[in-house]
């Protein structure tokens, strides 16, 4: 309820990609960018044209087309920073999702137990029902807190590391477009 459906889709898009998909280390984007510096001085500034169409990183794209376009430094700078700030804000969303999971997981778990409890002692009366009613109860609790400590706050730290490698990268990034 915290979080819009948009926001969960996002979160639950984003650890997909953090999970399963290689991400682009700043050492990499270095080197293409370094790469890119020596197709400039060979084939100047629209040699970049083919390479932004190729290339399958958005944020690099838009730099390498911004600057085919000849735009101003200054407005290149700031439609990245601008690009950076927003993609930022969605990956660090992202990995409040996960945060708030892990935090009401257990919370859920103990609402469970609660009502495997009630449940119990609504049935006191017959001996044989009350280790099972127990176990499920306990159980809820187990659920909640390996949900939280297993899945929901790892998945948040690796996206918490993913964002910020991603925000290492652009900034490179920006960097190297402007140089």
């Amino acid at each position: 309820v915290q979080f819009s459906a948009r926001d969960l889709r996002a979160a639950c898009r984003a650890a997909r990609g953090a999970l399963f998909q290689r991400q682009e280390s700043p050492t990499d984007r270095i080197q293409a960018l370094v790469r890119l510096s020596r197709r400039v001085k060979e084939s100047g500034v629209l040699g970049l044209e083919e390479e932004a169409t190729g290339s399958t990183d958005p944020f690099l794209r838009l730099g390498l087309e911004l600057t085919v376009d000849g735009q101003n430094p200054d407005d290149i700078s700031r439609i990245l920073q601008t690009e950076m700030r927003s993609s930022n804000e969605q990956a660090w969303r992202s990995v409040q999702v996960f945060e708030t999971m892990g935090n009401f997981a257990p919370a859920m778990g103990l609402i469970g137990t609660l009502i495997g409890l009630i449940q119990m002692l609504g049935s006191l009366q017959d001996a044989a029902t009350i280790g099972p009613a127990m176990s499920l109860a306990l159980v809820a609790t187990l659920y909640g807190s390996v949900a939280a400590n297993l899945f929901f706050f790892p998945i948040a730290g690796k996206l918490r590391v993913s964002a910020q490698e991603r925000e290492q990268t652009k900034d490179i990034t920006a960097e190297g477009v402007l140089s």
